[in-house]
């Protein structure tokens, strides 16, 4: 993939906004459009910024796990959420995505983890939804289907409206599905890094 497009991170009423800018019909010389870059926005703008600058973008928006089965998990300190793919970038750019829950060892993890960090949300966004096939949950990152690792009697798909997973506080951080879009103080949102 060739540099064609800038992506820009604007800070608009207090919310921050992806913007992809295409570079094709503008002023840039033609050889500005030659130089290599990795196949996504997130990794090019992991390849931009150093290292330093993204550690301090993490430890500015993310709560960090210790490390469990080859994962490090990180949880945004602030209500940033809106919609999965929101969530979904912002993970990107510390190299992950949002949470998969694949075990049981790893849900009680992760529950625990939230126990401890999340006390201030009520929901906790994760990776899976069932946005594109009614009843059929897939990860988002992976394309995987979802472990059934859900909450007695979950997905219920509750008013017809519920196409995303989170880990839910009145259900002791165990699986729900819910909304997917939301603009409240309670919603945080959980990525999963691979070491």
């Amino acid at each position: 993939m060739f540099l064609d497009s800038v992506v820009f991170l604007i800070l608009i009423h207090g919310h921050y906004c992806f913007v992809v800018q295409d570079l094709k019909d503008h002023f840039l010389p033609e050889n500005e459009f030659k130089r290599k870059i990795p196949e996504t926005p997130t990794h090019a703008l992991r390849e931009i910024f150093p290292k330093t600058s993204l550690e301090l973008f993490k430890k500015a928006y993310f709560v960090e796990s210790t490390t469990f089965s080859g994962s490090t998990y990180l949880l945004s300190k602030d209500s940033l959420f809106f919609y999965p793919s929101f969530g979904q970038a912002m993970c990107g750019l510390v190299g992950g995505y949002l949470v998969e829950v694949n075990t049981i060892q790893e849900l009680n993890f992760i529950k625990h983890f939230l126990f401890e960090k999340a006390s201030r949300f009520g929901i906790v966004m994760a990776g899976g939804t069932d946005e594109d096939h009614e009843g059929l949950w897939v990860n988002r990152h992976s394309l995987t289907k979802v472990d059934s690792l859900w909450d007695a009697g979950q997905p219920d798909d509750f008013q017809g409206a519920q196409d995303c997973q989170v880990f839910y506080k009145p259900y002791n951080w165990n699986l729900d599905d819910n909304s997917c879009v939301f603009n409240s103080g309670e919603v945080a949102f959980l990525c999963e890094v691979k070491d």
